[in-house]
């Protein structure tokens, strides 16, 4: 298997089973760049789920030569046969199969495919660990073993937590790093917070230069600074990111909700349909690489 002439220019390595280390070679040119789509909650194989953008942020990444990051419920995976949630209704027709999961997988496997070497990590969610925990089977891995197999990217899954770390040399020489932490989510949200005191929690124990998470349905990109002093005594001021990667499961679609459903039942507000862009740069005035990161919604 070859590596086809469109794919990504960096190089993927996997230290540690929770652990991808990206690898980046950055010319003198001040104008380098390297762009990250940073996604959580697709739950693709959902009626609700807005395809359309899928391949639409996916063919851009492609385009763009950029890397994908998926922060888990990348499968919905609720219509097994022993699923208090399953309904009818919310059954794709070419997932109404005997094998199911089988059918989960080589739906995901088709979609995914072109952009395989694009793939940086594959992060479970609730829905991937139900599915491990009560019909004993991880969708997330056996889609990174089928894409592995298929293509030769370099593809492999993460935990419900993990890393990723950037890692730039400049000119043959100069190093860099940014330490990106991966964690699904947990609990409710909150209506008001929108989930954003877990990430100051999480904050006060993990030492990461961006920190993104799912789970909740929220879309929000946080900038801070943290005080530090370099081995040579000079105070710097180091910008974090703390990224909530959003949701293509468009829940409260107009004129498709019925009034009634999850969200509606538990008091949920919308959630905004979108995912997050993040975008490395080499400041070679100042030797430094920095990391900057957008949100994007949808109607």
């Amino acid at each position: 298997m070859t590596r086809p002439s469109h794919a990504p220019d960096f190089k993927l390595e996997k230290p540690a089973p929770n652990v991808t280390i990206v690898r980046m070679d950055v010319p003198s040119s001040k104008d380098w760049r390297q762009r990250f789509l940073v996604r959580s909650d697709v739950h693709r194989d959902s009626k609700k789920c807005r395809r359309d953008i899928e391949k639409a942020s996916c063919d851009r990444a492609l385009s763009e030569g950029a890397g994908i990051i998926d922060v888990g419920d990348l499968f919905d995976a609720m219509q097994g046969p022993a699923d208090r949630r399953a309904c009818k209704e919310a059954l794709r027709d070419e997932h109404a199969r005997a094998d199911y999961f089988d059918a989960l997988i080589e739906d995901a496997e088709s979609f995914y495919e072109p952009y395989a070497h694009n793939l940086v990590s594959l992060t479970l969610g609730n829905h991937e660990t139900a599915c491990i925990k009560h019909y004993a089977t991880n969708l997330t891995k056996r889609l990174a073993n089928g894409l592995r197999r298929m293509t030769g990217a370099p593809v492999h899954p993460n935990g419900y937590q993990g890393w990723v770390i950037f890692r730039v040399q400049v000119n043959g020489t100069k190093r860099a790093s940014k330490r990106m932490y991966c964690y699904h989510g947990s609990g409710g949200g909150g209506q008001v917070t929108k989930d954003s005191i877990q990430l100051h929690r999480r904050q006060s124990y993990v030492d990461a230069d961006i920190d993104a998470s799912g789970h909740t349905h929220d879309l929000w990109a946080i900038s801070d600074v943290r005080l530090a002093v370099n081995d040579a005594g000079i105070e710097q001021h180091a910008k974090t990111w703390g990224l909530k990667c959003g949701t293509l499961k468009q829940t409260y679609a107009n004129g498709e909700s019925k009034g009634m459903g999850f969200e509606q039942e538990r008091g949920h507000r919308p959630k905004p349909v979108g995912h997050c862009w993040l975008e490395l740069t080499w400041d070679s005035s100042r030797g430094r690489l920095n990391v900057s990161a957008t949100t994007e919604a949808f109607e």
